[in-house]
């Protein structure tokens, strides 16, 4: 009786030769690879904000303002060096007549000073009692470079539990 051997009994036999004669030599590459998105959305709420000189923070409605004076907070973003910001917003509470403002700024460190820029702004208030999405695109595209900062700024023309900042989203691209 004759034994046949199948193409595919020798074609493994020759395999593991191989694999045993260059085991220090063998990649492996998965058939399912997932592609890394180089797009990424950065989402911040008002609870790292920082009160500019006097101010409390308190909550209205779930979001953040700053109850004791008429003054800023500050929401800061971290974003690596390089990174291309796609787009910005902000939801914004909208709960009394007073007036708000929302921006996104850019603080940038030289070798003595340090000077802030405007980005992109948004007016808004009117007793809505709603919640709002202010789109704060930046005009220009802009790239994080080193020495350089970004931060939301919240600001509301009354005093007490109004507006408030809810939440702020950036996108950016990975170099």
């Amino acid at each position: 009786m004759r034994k046949v051997l199948s193409i595919s009994t020798v074609a493994t036999v020759l395999f593991a030769a191989v694999l045993t004669s260059a085991a220090d030599k063998v990649v492996v590459i998965p058939l399912n690879t997932t592609k890394i998105s180089k797009q990424q959305t950065l989402v911040v709420d008002g609870f790292s904000a920082q009160p500019f000189a006097g101010g409390v923070i308190g909550t209205t409605n779930g979001c953040v303002t700053n109850y004791a004076s008429a003054t800023e907070l500050n929401i800061p973003l971290t974003l690596p060096i390089g990174a291309k910001i796609k787009s910005a917003s902000a939801l914004i509470y909208d709960g009394t007549s007073n007036t708000y403002t929302i921006k996104l700024m850019k603080r940038t460190l030289n070798d003595f000073t340090s000077v802030s820029e405007e980005l992109s702004s948004q007016d808004g208030g009117g007793l809505l009692i709603k919640i709002v999405n202010e789109n704060l695109d930046p005009a220009v595209e802009e790239i994080v470079e080193d020495g350089e900062s970004f931060y939301f700024t919240f600001y509301e023309s009354g005093i007490g539990f109004g507006n408030g900042f809810c939440q702020g989203k950036i996108t950016i691209e990975l170099p």
